[in-house]
């Protein structure tokens, strides 16, 4: 019985563990495709920077929004899941 109560109590970490580790790397992926979106723009001062045109901006700047979204949505549904284990 103690053995059945100890997986138990790993079990619900593993998956708390789980869930942390998930959250973290969807806000990584996000912060990256944020990264992709910004730097151009602010490359553009270099002087032997390859010009970008507004539409490539614009294109990475949307990129970042749906990932981010997709993230944040995603994160709330594990958040949940985690919180109807408890």
């Amino acid at each position: 019985m103690a053995l059945r109560n100890g997986l138990s109590v790993f079990e619900k970490e593993f998956r708390r563990n789980m869930v942390t580790l998930i959250t973290g790397a969807f806000a990584f992926v996000a912060a990256l495709f944020w990264r992709d979106a910004i730097k151009p723009i602010f490359d553009q001062v270099k002087p032997e920077a390859q010009p970008i045109t507004q539409v490539e901006i614009l294109y990475n700047l949307f990129v970042a929004f749906i990932v981010s979204i997709i993230a944040i949505v995603a994160m709330i549904l594990l958040s949940r899941l985690a919180r109807a284990e408890k």
